[in-house]
């Protein structure tokens, strides 16, 4: 049983080997992924089908952003008292029912109601995951598995809008795309389901009751008076809001410099998969030069490129590697900021941070888009670029003052179950 519990490693502390419930629980969570990125956007076709407006369109969508936003504290609330295993469980179970629901609904409304359910299903499933990482083995270990987990998570980003796209050609449609996802997400559910039956086993559960668990409030003021832990959130909220600009207003400068839209759909993919790849080599990259450099390259790196895109004049090889560059990094700050969270609360609050830091990210997704759209009114779309590169080079020079000391060290003395 100990080589489920904790990843082979060579000389140095080096992991290189997941154990298997670790792989669980990332393949649960990239089916799950798999199904809302293949699904969602077959949600806005069928509102369009059935008469809706861009401005309805729109607001069925950010019922997926808005419930994720008032439920990410409650429900690291809730895993805190009842652990991840059953959340992760619950998120595959609403994923599943949610896609396979849209098979059937027509109203506008009911699409509404699918898309929010949608959007709490991906809570569940993002806080209960990361703290079941957190938990599942020793704190040296835990940026190897949240870079394994966020590596083969992001697998479903890619394969579920190719999916969809087979799917509703090949198959009959929309509501073909609805029934496979459903499917998918059976297949979370199943996997997920054998974390109950075989949980990681590296720390006593905490068996902490309703009222030994401090109020929202005394929990929200302990967790931000933790050092650091403010940076890692707003860190966390810089480097998402940035991926989803990115991918809202980089067709736009394409077409301002006469790009084509496949080449900026290539361009947008290289990014990713610069993203997924870096993730693979972040604890090795921890190891070697530390979390402070780590983490502020990783924000730095990023902020330049974006600087420089207006610059080149559309010339795509100079994009090319911009958009590399710019992938490397933004794929570290992801896990690295819930590695950071996790490894600086205690544990009775470790996933009521891991909602906040959630929330912080839903937030940005709600608000600096927005601020790009004023930007790209004032000063035109090269000038988001330039407003992306301040936004991430002022969470890089908070980074340096953050605290890293003992970060692998759990901040409550650790329990081990016995084999």
């Amino acid at each position: 049983m100990a080589a489920d519990i904790e990843p082979t490693r060579p000389r140095r502390g080096l992991p290189v080997v997941p154990p298997g419930w670790l792989v669980r629980v990332s393949v649960a969570v990239m089916l799950a992924t798999v199904t809302g990125h293949a699904v969602r956007p077959m949600i806005s076709y069928r509102a369009l089908e059935n008469g809706a407006s861009a401005a309805q369109v729109g607001l069925i969508a950010a019922a997926y952003g808005f419930l994720g936003l008032i439920s990410a504290v409650p429900t690291g609330r809730l895993v805190d008292r009842l652990g991840g295993a059953r959340f992760l469980l619950l998120g595959t179970t609403v994923a599943t029912a949610a896609s396979l629901a849209l098979a059937f609904v027509q109203s506008l409304l009911g699409l509404a109601l699918a898309q929010a359910a949608l959007g709490l299903a991906q809570v569940f499933l993002a806080v209960g995951a990361q703290t079941i990482i957190a938990e599942g083995g020793p704190g040296s270990a835990r940026d190897f598995r949240y870079g394994m987990f966020t590596s083969i998570v992001a697998l479903g980003h890619i394969a579920g809008p190719a999916i969809a796209g087979y799917a509703a050609e090949s198959s009959g449609g929309i509501t073909a795309v609805f029934y496979v996802g459903a499917v998918i997400a059976l297949g979370a559910v199943l996997i997920g389901s054998t974390l109950l039956v075989r949980p990681p086993t590296y720390r006593k559960p905490l068996q902490m009751s309703g009222r030994d668990q401090p109020s929202m409030r005394t929990a929200a003021t302990e967790i931000l008076r933790v050092p650091s832990v403010a940076q890692a959130i707003l860190a966390s909220l810089a480097v998402l809001a940035t991926i989803d600009v990115l991918i809202a207003y980089f067709p736009a400068y394409g077409e301002l410099v006469g790009i084509s839209v496949g080449t900026v759909g290539a361009l947008l993919a290289i990014r990713a998969a610069a993203s997924v790849v870096v993730r693979l080599f972040m604890g090795w990259l921890i190891l070697r030069v530390g979390r402070k450099v780590t983490l502020a390259t990783s924000l730095v790196v990023p902020a330049v490129s974006l600087a420089l895109v207006p610059l080149t004049d559309g010339r795509v090889p100079l994009l090319v590697l911009l958009m590399i560059t710019t992938g490397l990094g933004l794929g570290i700050g992801q896990p690295m900021t819930v590695s950071w969270v996790a490894g600086r609360v205690p544990r009775r609050v470790r996933a009521t941070a891991l909602g906040m830091r959630l929330m912080g990210n839903r937030l940005g997704q709600l608000v600096v888009p927005a601020l790009a759209g004023a930007v790209a009114g004032a000063a035109g779309v090269s000038g988001i670029f330039i407003a992306l590169a301040v936004l991430l080079s002022g969470s890089g020079a908070m980074s340096f003052t953050a605290t890293f000391a003992d970060l692998d060290k759990d901040p409550d003395p650790v329990e081990e179950t016995p084999d």
